[in-house]
């Protein structure tokens, strides 16, 4: 039986091998440097002028057969005043702007220019292919710098204006804000397999030994 407890113990290791998070896209540039003389603002409902809510797209490209979990969405900011709390929210496509919210999470921005990491569930599915939105909202009075890409990275970017009290999303083409998107392999149908085998193994190993 200690051949058969050590057989279950390989499996769990070789299974649970391969799933640290893989970058699916990033704008960053060498040593996550990015533009800091200049930023979207990142404004709340409750902010002295009008509310902003910038986001940027994504489209993984090829990925593992299973596809991604989003993991976490890295970012540069800076807080200039307010409640100090930003909503980093990941979308689907709706013709080009932000569509259905898939996940959120909520940051504390920092009081100085600095890479955060928003951190998320994991169980968000993403698709090779299929193109995504990062959105910044503010909470109440919150007024952050979201910073701009120092790659040349240009492209559609979109801003709502006053979205909580009817606005509606608007798209342009120009300098995309800064951010990497990081995401866990979904395992492979083999690796589920040696998993659960190795899961039933080390049950069967411990029922032998009592």
């Amino acid at each position: 039986m200690k051949r058969w407890g050590s057989l279950a113990v390989v499996a769990c290791v070789v299974a649970c091998m391969g799933v640290s998070a893989d970058v699916i896209y990033s704008n960053f540039g060498s040593g996550d440097s990015y533009d800091g003389s200049i930023g979207r603002s990142v404004t709340g409902p409750a902010y002295s002028g009008n509310e902003y809510d910038p986001a940027v797209p994504f489209t993984p490209g090829v990925i593992p057969e299973g596809g991604y979990f989003l993991d976490s969405v890295i970012i540069a900011l800076d807080h200039i005043q307010g409640s100090n709390q930003v909503d980093v929210i990941v979308t689907d496509d709706n013709g080009g702007l932000p569509g259905t919210i898939l996940d959120q999470t909520t940051i504390t921005a920092p009081t100085d220019p600095a890479v955060v990491t928003a951190t998320f569930a994991g169980t968000t599915p993403l698709t090779s292919g299929q193109q995504y939105w990062v959105w910044l909202s503010g909470h109440d009075d919150e007024w952050t710098a979201w910073y701009y890409n120092n790659t040349s990275d240009s492209g559609l970017r979109a801003l709502a204006v006053n979205l909580s009290t009817g606005g509606s999303w608007t798209s342009d083409t120009n300098t995309r804000t800064v951010f990497r998107v990081e995401g866990t392999p979904v395992p492979e149908p083999g690796a589920v397999v040696l998993l659960v085998l190795g899961a039933v193994g080390l049950v069967l190993y411990r029922r032998k030994r009592k």
